[in-house]
């Protein structure tokens, strides 16, 4: 299985996932988390970064649009492989086809934003990078950001394969 570690690999590594090269894909590639804080309309390539990173938080009332079918364009930058992957297939196809627009409450039930209240909603997402950069190990959370990131390239087998090296790692660290 390709395995990658921050950015670019290390000297004498293995060379970096193609696909996690790319214009935004490389955020899949950043070997910490990546939090999007939406606090206003999100469309077009704004939308499409989004859906690389890790977390989504989106002030509640705020917008969402995949209207590119209604400006006569097509789902950009990856926008089509990631949308199925983080809210289903079905959910994509909705809003990638039609091209509407959606509020923050429904993005949410769809699986794809977690909401915040307006009110306290920039102190809530830097509590929430606060909590994985003080109560979290670094290399953990690359390594989940990792087996994140290959599953779509993965068998079971494989990805089961993978957390046995790490874990025996985990143990000398």
């Amino acid at each position: 299985a390709p395995r990658f570690v921050g950015v670019t690999p290390p000297p004498g590594g293995d060379p970096p996932v193609e696909d996690l090269a790319r214009r935004y894909s490389y955020v899949l590639n950043i070997g910490k988390p990546v939090v999007a804080a939406i606090n206003g309309a999100v469309a077009g390539v704004g939308l499409a970064v989004s859906l690389y990173c890790d977390l989504r938080f989106m002030v509640a009332g705020a917008k969402l649009a995949a209207a590119f079918p209604r400006r006569g364009l097509i789902a950009e930058h990856g926008s089509a492989w990631m949308l199925p992957r983080l809210i289903g297939p079905m959910n994509a196809a909705d809003l990638l086809l039609s091209g509407r627009t959606i509020e923050a409450a429904e993005a949410e039930r769809l699986g794809l934003v977690r909401m915040l209240p307006a009110e306290s909603f920039r102190e809530t997402v830097q509590q929430k990078a606060s909590e994985f950069a003080n109560l979290c190990s670094p290399r953990s959370m690359r390594i989940i950001k990792q087996q994140l990131a290959l599953v779509p390239r993965q068998t079971l087998a494989e990805a089961t394969r993978l957390a046995n090296q790490e874990i025996a790692i985990c143990r000398g660290t």
